[in-house]
C-alpha cells in the first residue's frame, strides 16, 4: 500500500463552509477586515492606530503581515505589544465566531477520514494507508471528524480531555500551529470541548499566531514538527488541500523541503515523496495575473497540479470546490473495485450523494 500523508489549510475549511452554503469570511483579508470591526467597536488601540493620518493602517492589510510588523522580531521586545495582544485575541474572536457559532460541520472531512478507514484497501491498485494529516488550521473541525470516525484522536502524545479519547494505532493528527482549544498547564496539554473555546486563557501558547515568525520553539510544537517530518520522510505522497503555502509559510515550506531532501539522500534509490496539489487551477499553475505555487516554489521535488494525480476525473470536478470534488473522486475510484461504497449511509449522508 502507498503511504498517504495530507497537509490541509485553510481552504479546506472554507470548502466544508462552501458545502454547506454558509456565509463566513475566514480569508486573510476578510479576518483583517473583521478585526479591525471589532477592535473599533470596542475603541480599541489597533481601531485608534489605523485612524492615524500620518501613518495610517491599509484597512484590508492581510492580518498575518501586521501582527508580524506588531510584534517585531521578538515578542518580548516588540514596541507595540499591547496592539499586538488585541489582534491576537480579536483574530481568535473572529475565526470562533465564523465557524463555531455558525454550525460549520466537516462532512468532507468525515467522508475522506471515513473512506481510509473502511476502504483504503480498494484505493489505487495496491490501497492506500493513511499515515498523518496535518493541518495548519487552528479550528476544532479535524478534531471533531477524528472523533466522528475513530471515536478517538491521535495528537502523537499524551494530553488529557473530557471530551477526546488518546487512540495511538489511528492516523496521526498533527496539529503544527497548535489548536484554539488546546490549553497548556504545569507544561501539559490539555484538550477541551468546543463549547469551551472562549473560557481559555488567550495567553495560553496553545496555538501559535499569524506571524512570519511563527517556529516550533517550546517542546509541544518541537515534538509536533518532529513527528510531521517522520512521517513525510515515510509517506509516498503528500497531498496538499487548501493551503497555498506562501512566503510567510517559510518554517513549513523548510519541513516539507527538507522532508524531501532527507528521503533522497537516506533512500537506496533516490527516491523522494511526490506532492500533489488538490485546488484551484490557476492557485497551483497560475495565469497571466497571478503566480501559481508550482512557479513559487521550483525547489519542491515532483510536485502536480490537480489535474495530473492518477484519480482525477474531469467530469467531476465542479470548479468551485476542489476539496469536495477530490473526495467524491476518490469514492469514484474505490467503486471500481468495491461498489457497495455508494450504498454506505455514512458517505451518502456526509456527501449528499443522490
Amino acid at each position: 500500500m502507498e503511504k498517504v500523508v495530507y497537509l490541509l489549510g485553510a481552504g479546506s475549511t472554507q470548502s466544508e463552509i462552501n458545502f454547506q452554503g454558509k456565509d463566513s469570511k475566514t480569508t486573510m483579508s476578510e479576518i483583517s477586515k473583521g478585526v479591525l470591526k471589532m477592535s473599533r467597536r470596542g475603541s480599541g488601540l489597533f481601531y485608534k492606530l489605523s485612524q492615524n493620518k500620518d501613518f495610517p493602517l491599509i484597512k484590508d492589510q492581510d492580518i498575518e503581515k501586521l501582527m508580524s510588523l506588531f510584534q517585531g522580531y521578538d515578542d518580548e521586545l516588540a514596541d507595540y505589544k499591547k496592539v499586538y495582544e488585541e489582534i491576537r485575541k480579536l483574530f481568535r474572536d473572529y475565526l470562533i465566531k465564523q465557524i463555531t457559532k455558525k454550525k460549520i460541520k466537516p462532512h468532507i472531512l468525515n467522508s475522506l477520514l471515513y473512506a481510509y478507514k473502511n476502504y483504503d484497501r480498494y484505493i489505487g491498485e495496491n490501497g492506500e494507508k493513511l499515515m498523518a494529516v496535518l493541518t495548519t488550521n487552528y479550528d476544532t473541525l479535524l478534531d471533531y471528524s477524528f472523533d466522528k470516525v475513530f471515536d478517538s484522536i491521535n495528537l502523537g502524545f499524551s494530553f488529557t480531555s473530557e471530551k477526546y479519547k488518546l487512540k495511538e494505532d489511528i492516523p496521526l493528527l498533527l496539529k503544527l500551529h497548535g489548536s484554539f482549544n488546546w490549553e497548556i498547564k504545569d507544561y501539559e496539554l490539555c484538550v477541551h470541548d468546543d463549547t469551551t473555546l472562549r473560557n481559555i486563557k488567550v495567553g495560553n501558547k496553545g496555538w501559535l499566531p499569524p506571524s512570519v515568525y511563527k517556529k516550533p520553539q517550546l517542546d509541544l510544537y518541537k515534538a509536533i514538527w518532529s513527528k510531521a517530518k517522520k512521517a513525510l520522510i515515510e509517506c509516498d505522497v503528500l497531498r496538499v488541500i487548501g493551503c497555498s503555502l506562501r512566503n510567510e509559510d517559510i518554517s513549513l515550506l523548510s519541513l516539507i523541503f527538507t522532508s524531501q531532501l532527507s528521503k533522497f539522500r537516506n533512500t537506496k534509490n533516490n527516491k523522494t515523496f511526490n506532492i500533489e496539489f488538490i485546488d484551484f487551477e490557476d492557485s497551483i499553475v497560475g495565469n497571466e495575473k497571478k503566480e501559481g505555487v508550482l512557479q513559487r516554489l521550483p525547489f519542491l521535488a515532483n510536485a502536480s497540479p490537480f489535474d495530473s494525480i492518477l484519480y482525477y476525473d474531469k467530469d467531476m470536478d465542479d470548479g468551485h470546490n476542489p476539496f469536495n470534488s477530490w473526495v467524491k473522486m476518490l469514492v469514484k475510484n474505490i467503486s471500481l473495485r468495491n461498489n457497495s461504497i455508494y450504498e454506505d449511509e455514512f458517505i451518502i449522508e456526509n456527501l449528499k450523494l443522490d
